[in-house]
């Protein structure tokens, strides 16, 4: 990680992190897998087998995600000249451009630092990304959250580090403080 001006700032995910977090994925997923199969053995009802198999195809396609993660290493976050890369999860709503980014939103919730992006044209973002991400983008909305967040501590790096480093990539960007 790198603080010049010219050079791009790079977050990879730790991989004890997302080693981790396979581990864990893959115990619910098989958890959620045996509820589904021996539901008469375990006397639950219809509602708990379908919501458990809901959870397998949730937390096994998090699960390969999360594999795939640690197995071929992908930086999470680049900050540089173009504009912010979010690619932290399966949500990450790719290049945005600083042309796009009407402000930046640094915030704390549940224990957890987050970096907010408000684009300039929710429109324009919504037409360059998937179905998933626009889901996400609708969500963020709803709960009177920034359309985009990236959640920057998952990587053992503050929310207030990542606005630095975007002050000194992109001078110009608005920086808002979060309302709840």
């Amino acid at each position: 990680m790198t603080n010049a001006p010219d050079e791009d700032f790079i977050v990879y995910p730790p991989k004890a992190k997302t080693l981790g977090w396979v581990a864990v994925g893959l115990a619910l997923t098989v958890m959620s897998v045996l509820i589904v199969m021996f539901h008469d053995a375990m006397r639950v009802g219809t509602l708990i087998v379908w919501i458990s198999g809901f959870g397998a195809l949730f937390f096994g396609l998090g699960t390969v995600y999360m594999a795939y993660r640690f197995s071929v290493p992908t930086p999470a976050l680049v900050v540089n000249r173009q504009g912010i890369l979010d690619r932290s999860s399966l949500a990450g709503m790719g290049m945005i451009p600083w042309e796009e980014i009407a402000a930046v939103v640094p915030y704390r919730m549940n224990h957890q630092d987050l970096v907010g992006i408000v684009p300039k044209s929710l429109d324009a973002l919504h037409s360059r990304v998937g179905p998933l991400q626009r889901m996400t983008l609708r969500s963020n909305q709803a709960f009177g959250l920034p359309p985009v967040n990236i959640a920057t501590g998952l990587w053992g790096v503050s929310a207030e580090h990542v606005v630095q480093i975007i002050r000194l990539k992109h001078p110009a960007v608005r920086i808002e403080e979060h309302r709840s």
